[in-house]
């Protein structure tokens, strides 16, 4: 049995289950779920913040190594990177610049 803080992985078809500690289940497409690791990879160490766009690709390339994203999968990897970069940027003030990170995937950054 699995302790507490493990997460436990399921494969299907096209898409990977994920349970989360403390975080429920969620299940997406395999890349929605790479490009939400490589855009929270490091955010602990950021104050939360986001990661330079350097370490997406750096992370992609990472993941490419051991498994090919078919070509529908990188064509839609820019638009789930700023997706999910988006659902950070909170209301108001945003002190670790989620926003600024956005607009600089737009190339208005």
């Amino acid at each position: 049995m699995a302790g507490a803080g493990t997460r436990r992985r399921s494969r299907g078809a096209n898409g990977v289950a994920l349970l989360r500690p403390r975080g429920g289940c969620q299940e997406d497409h395999r890349v929605v779920e790479a490009v939400r690791s490589a855009v929270l990879l490091g955010t602990r160490y950021h104050d939360w913040g986001p990661v330079p766009v350097a370490v997406h690709a750096q992370f992609r390339a990472g993941y490419e190594s051991v498994r090919r994203l078919g070509p529908v999968e990188a064509a839609w990897w820019d638009i789930v990177v700023l997706w999910q970069t988006l659902t950070f940027v909170p209301a108001g003030s945003d002190p670790t610049g989620w926003a600024a990170s956005a607009l600089s995937q737009l190339g208005g950054g």
